[in-house]
């Protein structure tokens, strides 16, 4: 409201106008739809004694499909998912992003892997974006107690989340590697022995090193319920590529880093 109007009366959020969800199984194949239509959010003004409504908010349709066939008994799975947000407002929001996911779990369920692919479209009526992202994870283990893991993927730097998720940043590549021993057994008091090694390099898309690292962890319990965690880890040089940038300067520009050590050392109870 400007400074010669009163507010008499105001919408703090929209109102459901209808909503639908559907969801069931055809053999192997669960199913899941849901739909929902808000109203507009309204407020009403007193402007030179005459009462006045405006539209705070435009009305909005919500829509969510989820598709995930079964391929066994262990959960390995085929998937889709589907979000769709759309304003009634020329220049409201709108946001469309599909999915396609899957993992496969081996006989003896030491280990998966896992892949997917995703699509969004994304804008305001103004700006509007398309962008892609995959990924590809995996996992082994043995009877040992060592595992081995990784994962890989791209995101482009046009691609939005929105609300099918969270990823802490676009226009990204990385590969990642992980290894793990954890030994069950009693030496004196001490036991639970857990050692970790991992390491990985991200990269935007024009091909900058914005994260490279190596980082070995272990953890030893005793038996009068006490830990210790250990860790020693190496940042190698790379270039950051957020910390110099602003909303009003759009040209992203790089921060050299230098390398950078760390080490841990931690107990508890």
């Amino acid at each position: 409201a400007s400074s010669d109007e009163q507010v008499l009366e105001a919408q703090d959020r929209a109102e459901i106008d209808g909503a639908l969800k559907v969801s069931g199984s055809l053999g192997t194949t669960n199913y899941s739809v849901m739909g929902v239509h808000t109203s507009p959010a309204e407020a009403s003004f007193l402007h030179q004694g005459s009462a006045i409504t405006r539209e705070q908010a435009p009305a909005q349709t919500y829509g969510v499909v989820r598709l995930q066939h079964g391929l066994d008994d262990r959960g390995s799975y085929l998937g889709f998912l589907g979000t769709s947000v759309h304003s009634a407002s020329a220049t409201g929001r709108m946001a469309d992003v599909a999915v396609l996911d899957g993992m496969w779990t081996p006989p003896d369920h030491n280990g998966f892997l896992a892949v997917n692919a995703a699509h969004a479209a994304t804008g305001d009526g103004n700006r509007d974006t398309t962008g892609w992202m995959g990924s590809f994870a995996g996992e082994r283990k043995w009877a040992s107690g060592l595992s081995f893991g990784g994962a890989m993927g791209s995101v482009g730097k046009d691609f939005e989340m929105d609300d099918l998720g969270y990823r802490p940043r676009n226009d990204e590549r990385y590969v990642r590697i992980k290894s793990q021993l954890f030994v069950d057994r009693y030496l004196g008091p001490l036991h639970n022995f857990e050692f970790t090694f991992s390491g990985g390099v991200n990269q935007d898309q024009a091909g900058r090193t914005f994260s490279r690292w190596v980082l070995g962890e272990g953890r030893i319990d005793h038996k009068a319920h006490y830990s210790l965690w250990f860790g020693a880890g190496l940042e190698q040089p790379s270039w950051d590529d957020r910390e110099l940038r602003t909303y009003r300067d759009p040209v992203k520009k790089y921060l050299r880093r230098e390398r950078r050590p760390k080490a841990t050392l931690a107990f508890d109870t």
